[in-house]
Parts: structure tokens; C-alpha cells; sequence
């Protein structure tokens, strides 16, 4: 949060992945980053939710995770509709020029 912060993006928190799809479904984000293993609701799930929501299903989905490591995990969460899958750890400038990648690749899509 800290380094997302200093790198100038405006970060929310959700303690579960439950509570960031209400999160979103009130304010929606310019991006969610969530980790796969969560209580109530898992990151898999909760990208799954966010995805087949019409309101939500634009919004670039990151896992940043250390639990799911196999490839069959990384399959999954693309497949889900994720837009990158990072495993921890990551170094501070890898992982801020990976999210501003992102966002990014996302305005010139909206610009076309």
C-alpha cells in the first residue's frame, strides 16, 4: 500500500475478497490487486465475481500473490479474466512498473 501510495495511486483496502466486491460494487476502482488466498471469498472467486459483473468487468484484475505458485494457478486466474499474475516476492520498482503497465495498456485501449 505504502509503495503504491508513494508512486502516486490512491489505494483502498479490503480485509477479504467479500468485501472488496462490495467495495467495488459502490465505488468502482480503476484496478483491483488481490491476493489468492483470503477469507470469505477467495481471489479467485472474487475475480470471478468481478468479471461476470457488467459494472465491474472492465476493471484490470491483478494477483499478487505467494500462496498460488503453480502454473495451473497462473492458468486459472488468466483464464478467469486476470490481467497479470504476480508472484511474491517482487521487487518495489518490478512491481510498480508492472501495475503502471497496466493502467497504461488499459487507457490506450479506451482511447481506440
Amino acid at each position: 500500500k505504502k509503495n503504491l501510495e508513494y508512486a502516486g495511486h490512491t489505494v483502498e483496502t479490503a480485509t477479504n475478497g467479500a468485501e472488496a466486491l462490495k467495495m467495488a460494487k459502490k465505488s468502482p476502482p480503476d484496478m483491483i490487486i488481490s491476493d489468492g488466498l483470503m477469507p470469505v471469498m477467495d481471489g479467485f472467486k472474487l475475480c470471478r465475481e468481478v468479471k461476470k459483473d457488467e459494472q465491474l468487468r472492465k476493471i484490470p484484475f491483478i494477483f499478487y500473490t505467494a500462496t498460488y505458485m503453480d502454473q495451473k494457478d497462473k492458468k486459472l486466474a488468466l483464464y478467469l479474466g486476470a490481467s497479470r499474475y504476480i508472484l511474491k516476492p517482487v521487487e518495489t520498482d518490478e512491481f510498480i512498473q508492472i501495475i503502471n503497465e497496466v493502467f497504461h495498456y488499459i487507457h490506450l485501449i479506451q482511447l481506440l
